[in-house]
């Protein structure tokens, strides 16, 4: 995914050695991203990946700081599994010296770059689990998406991945995923497909449109409330509607904070 974002700006190596300029020992990387990055030039990235089963708290968190203070790192990034405690957030948030982000594995997997090609199909309930694995196995990144379903027993798959260059990127994406719900012998109907133009990071969602109180298949992306606002007033333009009526449904875990800044 870091690759996806950030291109050939920069070079990923997973599973490398930085020297502590202050241990003097040689550090274990999980994931080093060096380049120009989030607004930063030459900077580095340190990612830590961490796979627990209790959430990441203010100790460990103090660990990985010390990490990024010995080898120098600008930037830190903390993946944890199982999440992290309101406290190990508010301390990464608070720190000065280095950019520090902490994230669970459902807001990682949200992070998708402009340019990123979406393509969902509905299946039924029970091949959920067969689909993601075998649109997994195929290559593509995999999420669910319950504004598509049209009954109870189907859900709605959603498989995307930056499409390869040239004319027919995206329509490569959509076989590859069609081949692989296909082999798992899974049952699908093409639901939508699109690509991400604006956001990129954990803090945009796609927010349901309402009218007159009623859930519609419109969906805009936001960061915030103010974006969200001015998406309002551009949809209800559309569509010709008094502002008043138009509205959207608010995820639970929205508006989030953005990462690294980049919904600034």
């Amino acid at each position: 995914m870091l690759a996806h974002l950030l291109g050939d700006e920069v070079t990923i190596t997973r599973n490398t050695y930085l020297q502590g300029q202050k241990s003097g020992q040689r550090r274990q990387i999980d994931v080093l991203v060096q380049g120009d990055l989030f607004s930063h030039r030459d900077a580095t990235l340190v990612v830590d990946a961490k796979r627990r089963t209790r959430r990441i708290d203010i100790t460990q968190l103090e660990q990985f700081l010390g990490l990024l203070d010995d080898v120098s790192a600008d930037l830190g990034l903390m993946v944890a599994s199982s999440g992290y405690t309101s406290g190990a957030h508010n301390r990464a948030r608070q720190q000065r010296e280095v950019r520090l982000e902490v994230l669970t594995i459902d807001e990682l997997r949200r992070w998708n770059p402009p340019g990123t090609f979406s393509v969902r199909f509905g299946i039924p309930r029970s091949s959920a689990e067969a689909a993601a694995a075998a649109l997994r196995k195929s290559g593509l990144r995999v999420g669910w998406d319950s504004t598509l379903a049209r009954a109870p027993e189907e859900v709605v798959v959603e498989a995307y991945r930056m499409p390869p260059a040239g004319d027919d990127g995206q329509r490569q994406v959509i076989s590859q995923a069609e081949g692989a719900l296909g082999g798992a012998q899974v049952e699908y109907r093409h639901a939508s497909h699109g690509i991400t133009i604006v956001g990129g990071t954990p803090a945009f969602r796609w927010l349901q449109i309402t009218v007159a109180g009623e859930p519609t298949h419109l969906r805009v992306p936001a960061a915030s409330e103010l974006e969200a606002e001015e998406q309002l007033d551009a949809t209800a333009k559309t569509l010709r509607l008094p502002r008043s009526e138009v509205d959207f449904i608010r995820p639970d875990d929205w508006p989030v904070a953005g990462l690294f800044g980049m919904t600034d």
